[in-house]
This record gives structure tokens, sequence and C-alpha cells, in this order.
């Protein structure tokens, strides 16, 4: 998950935890003089364009984030990127009953989850309470894996796990699978009842997290003159592809590969912005996010100082295509065009990515700054380098990553993993070595499954 221009720190555990990641991020700001460039404790409080450039409005930010609109400062710029993220508006479930769950503390979302004492719960979590964690997504899996020995009970509840009964012997006692959610049904006495598929109930829930994902917000695109740019809801049905962008909660379309619009139309009070003017970094889902991000970010500097290159014709095609693979994996082929549920279906769909998609769309980044830089001369400084493109070992590993977690996390917990990492990354072919480490912990995970299964 590092960007392909900074390495993480030899010793680096496999899968580190938020604070080494913080550190890295510091480290690579610290590395390439970025912070001057910075601007702390402040927020975009708009962005508008005018015609010939995006103007920002931005107002300091108090460390209990208050917000000082008495001062604001206006900039204008040729370039917008918008990197806001997608981890902060929380995406709740329309599951009859839940509110009241809400409404009493006894439910919140996971975004708010920090570790069993910062839960927002208003309790600390520990070996008496059961806990119900709903999603099966990286969040759901984390807080599950997180809890598990530290509560009594976990019922993980996933579109992916069957409908089992409810007295059926399980493997994990302390962990419960079940389908989703049905019925919130009403708490008594500070405990609850939930009715999962197939008509399971698991009562005595002292506290429910809800890892059901978020929902892409831009709260400074706050001028009426951006509604002619950027409109919030679903698209009309494809073929036709809209001049205009949508937020659709999910992700932004149509973006040129996921990166930046067509253009737009024109308007008669005053020109459009260019279309490679404005780039969304990071709206994907279920990617490993820095490298990705880093060759989005190399693709739109192209694009914009290349847009008469652009073949939108050939750009346009490839959405249309991925948007008919989508109706079809998802069996909408016969839906109408007007049916609304299917177009939130395909939405929902368009930024999530399957596992080795990642890698194909890093090497189609790379394919796009080929094709617009031709031979255009590399920065004195050796900065303007091709985007690095996807490593067999890259794909071979992600397809281990289940046993890879499964494997790091048991030796974490017997005290071996420090040794497995001391000194790796040191040497003059620090990515071999790495690379040489996760195979060697895949081993030793399917030797210690497959001598449990014979046991």
């Amino acid at each position: 998950m590092a960007f392909s221009s900074f390495s993480f720190p030899p010793s680096t555990p496999l899968f580190p935890p938020a604070a080494t990641v913080e550190t890295y991020l510091c480290d690579y700001a610290s590395h390439f003089h970025l912070r001057p460039h910075i601007q702390f404790s402040t927020s975009v409080e708009d962005v508008s364009y005018d015609g010939a450039k995006w103007v920002v409005v931005t107002a300091p930010t108090s460390p209990d984030g208050t917000v000082s609109h008495s001062l604001p400062r206006t900039y204008r710029f040729d370039l917008l990127f918008v990197c806001n993220g997608h981890y902060s508006v929380p995406r709740y479930p329309s599951t009859p009953g839940l509110e009241p769950w809400l409404l009493s503390r006894r439910a919140s979302h996971s975004v708010f989850y920090r570790n069993p004492s910062i839960s927002g719960a208003p309790f600390s979590l520990g070996k008496s309470h059961k806990v119900l964690v709903i999603g099966g997504g990286p969040s759901g899996q984390d807080i599950v894996a997180d809890l598990h020995g530290v509560v009594g009970c976990i019922v993980h509840s996933a579109s992916t796990h069957l409908a089992v009964h409810q007295d059926q012997d399980e493997s994990e006692p302390a962990l419960r699978l079940r389908g989703r959610p049905t019925h919130f049904l009403d708490m008594a006495g500070g405990k609850g009842k939930v009715e999962f598929e197939g008509g399971i109930v698991e009562d005595n829930i002292d506290y429910c997290i809800i890892a059901t994902g978020y929902q892409v917000s831009f709260p400074f695109f706050k001028a009426p003159s951006m509604s002619r740019y950027l409109i919030d809801g679903l698209p009309p049905s494809l073929p036709l592809l809209p001049q205009e962008l949508f937020n659709t909660t999910y992700g932004v379309f149509p973006l040129v590969r996921h990166t930046f619009p067509f253009p737009f139309s024109n308007s008669e009070s005053m020109p459009p912005p260019s279309p490679t003017s404005l780039a969304f970094l990071g709206l994907l889902v279920r990617v490993a996010p820095f490298p990705l991000v880093e060759a989005q970010a190399r693709a739109a500097l192209s694009a914009f100082s290349h847009p008469d290159r652009i073949d939108w014709t050939h750009e346009s095609t490839d959405i249309m295509e991925r948007y008919r693979t989508l109706k079809g994996q998802l069996g909408l082929e016969d839906s109408a065009a007007e049916d609304k549920v299917s177009e939130a279906q395909i939405q929902k769909a368009w930024c999530r990515f399957e596992p080795m998609e990642q890698f194909d769309y890093r090497d189609l980044l790379a394919d796009l700054v080929d094709e617009l830089d031709g031979t255009s001369p590399s920065h004195p400084d050796g900065s303007w380098m091709p985007v690095a493109r996807s490593k067999s070992w890259e794909r071979e590993l992600y397809d281990h990553k289940d046993v890879l977690r499964r494997t790091w996390r048991a030796l974490e917990a017997s005290g071996e993993a420090e040794d497995w990492v001391r000194g790796i990354g040191t040497g003059d072919h620090s990515e071999e070595e790495w690379v040489d480490l996760m195979w060697r912990v895949v081993r030793k995970g399917e030797g210690d499954e497959k001598s449990g299964e014979k046991a």
C-alpha cells in the first residue's frame, strides 16, 4: 500500500496499525518538503467557477473544529483536485426499528469506532457484553477482529454469511455469523433483539456497530452556479452520456478513468470549465489507496497539460462498456431505462472494484499518461516520471491476502511477528525481501491450516 516513490521503513508490520500509517504519511510530507505547501487548521468553505478559474474560499479552524467564518480567504486556481475522501458521512441501512437504537445510543456507525473503549457506545465494551457488528467490508471485518477476545460474544451480520439456524453448533462460540438484519426489535432493560434473514433472532444484544459504508459528499460546492456542473442524485440511464456530473452518494459519474470529467455543456452566462481542470481522486473502494491515488494524480496532471490529446470518443466508449458489463453482472439487462432502483444498483457498484481490477486500472492510467505525454521531456529534477505499473507479485499476493492477514494476526498474538519482520527492507534489494517475507507467511499459514484439517 506504499506510494511507489516512498517505501515504508524497514521492519514495519505487514498489517500496520493506524498510528504507523499516520507516521508514514507525515514522513512522506517531510521527505518531499510538502509542509510549506499545506494549510493546516483550515476549512474549505466554498468552491465555485468564475468563468476563468476555480474560486476557493477558506476559513481557519480551531483545535475543536470550530470554523472562524469572520476570517475568510479567497484563492483562484487553474487546476482543482477534489481529495476530501469518502469516509466521513455515514451511510445507515433502512432496516426497520433501527432509529430507536440510534437515539438511545445503543447503536452507532463505525466512523465513531476507535477501539473497544472508544466505540461510540456509552460504556467500554468488555467480556460482559454481546455486540452486533453489521457489515462484511474491511471496516466490519477489522472491528470484529479488534473485538475478538475482548467482548463476550460477537454477532457478525453480513450478506455473505449463510443464514444458519440459531441452535446449530458453531465453530467459534464467541462469534456468531448471521445474514442481513431484517428488523431491530424493541429494547428492554438495556438489552435488544434483532431478527435476521431466515427468521433467526438474536437477543440480549448490548450494543450494535454499523459498518455499512459512507456517502460521498462535497459540502464545499455550495454556489448555485455549481449545480450546472455537479448534480446531487442519480444520472439518467445510458445510452446517452450526460454532460453534467452526478454525485450519486456512491461516487461521481461519469468520470474519465474515474478521475476527471467529460466536456461540460456550454452555459449562456459564462464559458464552462475545462474538464481537465477538475479531478476527483480516491473515490474507488476495495483498493489499496496510496499507489492508486498516486497514479490518478499523475494522470490528471498529464490530462491538464495535454487536453487536446484526449480521445473523448474512446473514453466515452469505455464508460458505456463498463456500464453494460455491470448491468449484466447485476442481472439488470431487462430492466426498464427509467428504473431508478436499477440505476442505483449500477452506481453503487460503479466505484467498487473486484480484487484484481485495481491493478488493471493502474496500468490503464499508465497507458493514458503514455498516450498524453508522448515525447514530453521529464522535469529537470526527475519528478515528471511515468506511472508505476502493477507488478506480478502484487497481484499474486493480493490473491492470498486473507491467509496473509490471518497468519500475521496469529504471529502477532503469539509474539513472533516482530522476529519475522525484524530487519526486512534494510538490504540493497528491499522489495525482494518484503516479497519473500510475505510468501513465507503465506506458506506458514497454508501449512498450519492443512495441519489443522488433518488434526
